[in-house]
């Protein structure tokens, strides 16, 4: 499957050097235009509708979130390509699928365009693959004594078990408690989306912000929160996001 992709960064040569990353190393992409300002960005999503944009942030006096707020579609994935650090913050607020520093690391690129598939698969595949009533409407629900809460699965940041209970948080702050087991939980959970990598710990992983080099290695969430990976989960994480 081809992913249509634009490119917006306000440095023709940054443009040059990222296209010819992704012609090496991202076959699967096809970039259908570039521009190098907001107005000239917006155009391009119009008129091409693609699946990806890769996005500076800092375009001349402009930037890509004047590009995100004026462009709202949520079925474009976005990868910002930045030498600054102090947006991160902002971007997850975005919900973009990555964020990825310049200068360009290869294997950064790499994660984040198999993160972009993840979404895009996620987005594609047919409804009737769920199993559930809650995997077709998207969210986890949890049972208390008087009532049933909806949880959608883009807000849970990572599930926890502890003692003998679990624990979800969520991107709103929130921390809900359930007598569920983990394992049971992460049965109800898609795959594309969640994934174990710990004995007490499911993470989501669009949730992820960095990964951290330890012995068996953490995951940084976009809550601040440090995620462990155990030992014998350490090759599938490793394998699932390219590290």
């Amino acid at each position: 499957m081809m992913i249509p992709a634009i490119i917006v960064d306000d440095n023709r040569i940054n443009i040059k050097f990222l296209s010819n990353l992704i012609l090496t190393y991202c076959p699967e992409i096809s970039i259908v235009e570039t521009a190098t300002n907001v107005e000239d960005g917006i155009k391009a999503l119009v008129l091409h509708k693609p699946q990806l944009l890769f996005l500076d942030i800092e375009i001349h006096s402009q930037t890509g979130f004047d590009i995100l707020n004026l462009f709202e579609d949520a079925s474009i994935q976005v990868i910002f390509i930045t030498a600054h650090e102090k947006y991160a913050i902002k971007a997850i607020q975005y919900e973009v699928v990555d964020y990825v520093l310049k200068p360009i690391k290869i294997e950064d690129l790499l994660a984040a365009v198999k993160r972009c598939k993840v979404r895009l698969q996620s987005l594609q595949e047919p409804r009737q693959k769920y199993h559930t009533a809650q995997d077709i409407q998207q969210v986890l629900s949890i049972h208390h004594k008087e009532s049933i809460e909806l949880i959608r699965y883009n807000e849970i940041i990572f599930i926890q078990s502890f003692n003998n209970h679990t624990e979800i948080f969520t991107n709103q702050g929130k921390k809900i408690v359930t007598k569920r087991a983990l394992k049971e939980i992460n049965s109800t959970l898609p795959s594309t989306l969640f994934i174990r990598v710990h004995n007490s710990y499911i993470i989501n992983i669009m949730h992820v912000s960095k990964y951290i080099r330890t012995k068996n290695g953490t995951l940084l969430m976009s809550s601040g929160i440090e995620i462990p990976i155990s030992s014998s989960k350490k090759k599938e994480v490793m394998d699932y996001f390219n590290f």
